[in-house]
């Protein structure tokens, strides 16, 4: 993400078919830098995480961050902008958004994490700065060292694959 500070908006979602307009958007790397936001983030990996089996969200996420980065020479990293332990750490904040959460609509599914996490100061109470900000927390998964992240079985799983459209539709 850039360095510069930008004056940034939660967007608000309000339907499906906006929320995939974004994701294709953000799969061409047409969202400009300033659109960028942790919110978008939140929603790309969210719905990444309906779409596709677990493994392979992750995996698409890691490299669009990393490709869009590259797209838009962001000078906050010198090499693509992308931190491994950071996009881990909100991949499982998702993961158990989704599986506690019981809502079907997406656009609700997507503005839950902005008005939770529009600031990112979660990760401050799982991560002193020294650990997060480190070369090893940048390249790979590093474990929180201020406090653990509770078991997962308390979220339960998610399915193993979906699609944001889908989602729209299904019963609570």
């Amino acid at each position: 993400m850039s360095s510069a500070i930008l004056t940034r908006r939660t967007v608000r979602y309000t339907s499906a078919a906006e929320i995939e307009t974004r994701i294709a958007d953000f799969e061409v790397c047409r969202i400009p830098i300033e659109e960028w936001t942790h919110h978008a983030q939140l929603t790309m990996a969210l719905c990444y995480l309906h779409r596709y089996s677990e493994a392979d969200a992750v995996e698409r996420i890691r490299t669009g961050i990393q490709r869009y980065n590259r797209a838009k020479n962001d000078p906050a990293r010198p090499s693509t902008g992308y931190h491994e332990t950071i996009t881990l750490f909100w991949i499982e904040i998702l993961r158990r958004h989704l599986s506690a959460s019981g809502e079907s609509d997406i656009a609700s599914l997507a503005d839950g994490p902005a008005d939770s996490w529009a600031h990112k100061d979660l990760l401050f109470e799982y991560y002193s700065r020294e650990v997060l900000f480190s070369d090893q927390a940048c390249a790979s998964w590093v474990p929180p060292d201020l406090k653990p992240l509770p078991p997962a079985e308390v979220y339960g799983r998610l399915p193993e694959a979906g699609g944001c459209r889908e989602i729209a539709v299904q019963e609570p």
